[in-house]
């Protein structure tokens, strides 16, 4: 099966607690990733990977996204949306290292959501 694009909600957990947030309030949990490679071995070739959360940037959403990276290298652009409030050395390198895996790279997006409303949440 081949897939155009490919959503992955790397975990459910998030820094901030902002009221307009699509996907409701944080919570403790993280893609279960037994499950992903499950899924990833029936593929047969990806087009674009959206990383969705919670916050990807955080060290749970950075495991997914590093565990997919591993699982399968090879795939055309990604989109990211983060608030990049914490870890982006961390951040930095992963997206570097999927950059860095990609066939059609022009087309990727890194996009930072600039909220200056909201505390940050200690639900992480």
């Amino acid at each position: 099966m081949d897939v155009y694009n490919l959503i992955i909600e790397t975990t459910r957990r998030c820094n901030l607690k902002c009221e307009h947030c699509l996907r409701g309030p944080a919570q403790p949990i993280n893609m279960n990733l037994e499950l992903m490679k499950e899924a990833l071995d029936q593929i047969g070739n990806i087009s674009s990977v959206t990383f969705s959360g919670g916050e990807s940037s955080l060290p749970s959403g950075l495991k997914t996204i590093n565990f997919f990276l591993d699982c399968y290298p090879d795939f055309n652009d990604f989109y990211i949306v983060t608030n990049a409030k914490q870890k982006r050395e961390k951040f930095v390198s992963t997206m570097a290292r999927a950059y860095n895996m990609l066939s059609d790279p022009e087309i990727t997006a890194i996009d930072i959501s600039k909220d200056s409303y909201h505390d940050v949440s200690d639900s992480q």
